[in-house]
């Protein structure tokens, strides 16, 4: 079976790997579509360790389902799927606590390959008539409502307009907020504004605080929504955000970074930080995705076949996109 592995920074092999077998409590799904992460990105470009040289790219997918244990029911062989790629171990403290998505043994489903095992309890139906090369979506969707939750009717700095991001944008007006949307990149910033995006102010002005200032006010930006997360973006939102503000960071950086503790203790900034989505956000992400309730099909830049992942890998280093799929039958 045809599979993608990561051997090192700038270094995707393709390789036959054994199919998966049917196993009490799940399914197989043949994949029909998988994404790019940025942490897939971040291990491509040497940013991150690969602790697994012999692990199969990927975790965001979907397809349908082609195996079905016996002891599984509600579900039929041909049925399109999205899957929610966390496992959890059920008996850990966190997830004795309805926060699974923290498990301290917590492992992920593989994308990049023909077909994988599924439990059931990861399964997540979607209509014959969805196309699942959009699945993909469902995962970044997910991190973006888990970003933006309990965040209703406040005045919100938005700062990366990556996929999460976008997503965020418009999870966060339909909540009711009033958002202003900052980035560097001028194609994530016309991206925004094909999806609706207003209040865009480009980080590289001189002047970019004074504009945001303008928008809201001194003093009246309730929250920073931070998804880059390194030094100079922190900070940043530390700077605008009013005085027993929050600024709460969902951008994955792979390095530590310095924030003026001094400006947040003297305003006393609340830093908070995502990880990733219960499984109640996936399900929602896959429920708003599927009945059009937010944009999604813009925020898909680039689609590939599994056997030109390298290639993929290689336009997503080079040029500015935002997600990149790969479509594998």
């Amino acid at each position: 079976m045809f599979a993608v592995i990561m051997k090192g920074p700038f270094e995707i092999q393709y390789e036959n790997v054994e199919e998966p077998k049917i196993q009490s409590g799940g399914v197989i799904v043949r994949i029909n579509a998988s994404g790019i992460c940025g942490s897939d990105m971040h291990r491509y470009l040497g940013e991150e360790p690969i602790k697994d040289t012999n692990k199969i790219c990927g975790h965001e997918l979907g397809g349908e389902i082609i195996e079905i244990a016996d002891d599984v029911k509600g579900f039929n062989i041909g049925q399109k799927v999205a899957v929610n790629p966390t496992i959890s171990c059920g008996k850990c403290y966190h997830c004795q606590h309805g926060l699974s998505y923290l498990c301290d043994n917590q492992r992920w489903i593989p994308a990049m390959t023909e077909k994988v095992f599924v439990p059931a309890k990861c399964l997540v139906p979607v209509p014959n008539s969805f196309d699942t090369i959009y699945t993909p979506l469902f995962e970044p969707a997910a991190t973006a409502i888990h970003t933006c939750s309990g965040i209703n009717n406040k005045n919100v700095v938005l700062i990366g307009l990556g996929t999460v991001g976008l997503f965020a944008m418009q999870i966060l007006e339909k909540q009711g907020n009033k958002v202003a949307l900052a980035d560097i990149s001028v194609y994530s910033m016309e991206q925004a504004r094909k999806l609706g995006g207003k209040n865009i102010v480009n980080l590289s002005d001189e002047d970019y605080e004074d504009q945001i200032f303008s928008i809201f006010g001194n003093n009246k930006i309730d929250y920073i929504i931070d998804g880059v997360g390194i030094t100079s973006t922190v900070n940043c939102g530390i700077r605008l955000v009013k005085k027993l503000g929050t600024v709460r960071i969902v951008g994955a950086s792979r390095i530590s970074i310095e924030f003026d503790c001094r400006t947040a203790l003297l305003k006393e900034v609340a830093l908070e930080s995502v990880y990733i989505y219960s499984e109640d956000d996936y399900r929602s992400a896959a429920r708003m995705i599927v009945n059009d309730e937010i944009l999604y099909k813009a925020i898909v830049s680039k689609v590939f076949p599994l056997t030109e992942a390298k290639k993929a890998f290689e336009y997503k280093k080079n040029v500015p996109s935002t997600k990149v799929i790969l479509k594998h039958f």
